[in-house]
C-alpha cells in the first residue's frame, strides 16, 4: 500500500490517480493527512480540479499515482 510519505514530492503538481476499483481522478495534490496528523483515522491526499472542489482520497483506495 502507497503512504503519504512515497508520493510527497507529487505536492503541487497535477497528478493521475488510479483507485484500486478502475476509477481515474486528475487534478492537483493540495494536501494530506498523515497517521502523524491523526493516527485515529487512515492516510490521505486532497486533491483540487476535479469533480468537486476538494476530493479526499484513502491511501488504501489508490492502485497508483503519478505526474499528469
Amino acid at each position: 500500500m502507497l503512504r503519504v510519505a512515497d508520493i510527497e514530492h507529487l505536492f503541487g503538481k497535477e497528478v493521475k490517480i488510479t483507485c484500486t476499483d478502475g476509477e481515474v481522478v486528475r487534478g492537483r495534490f493540495y494536501g494530506k493527512t498523515t497517521e502523524a496528523d491523526d493516527p485515529d483515522e487512515p492516510e490521505s491526499i486532497d486533491i483540487t480540479g476535479w469533480k468537486y472542489p476538494i476530493t479526499c482520497i484513502e491511501m488504501n483506495e489508490i492502485a497508483s499515482i503519478e505526474e499528469a
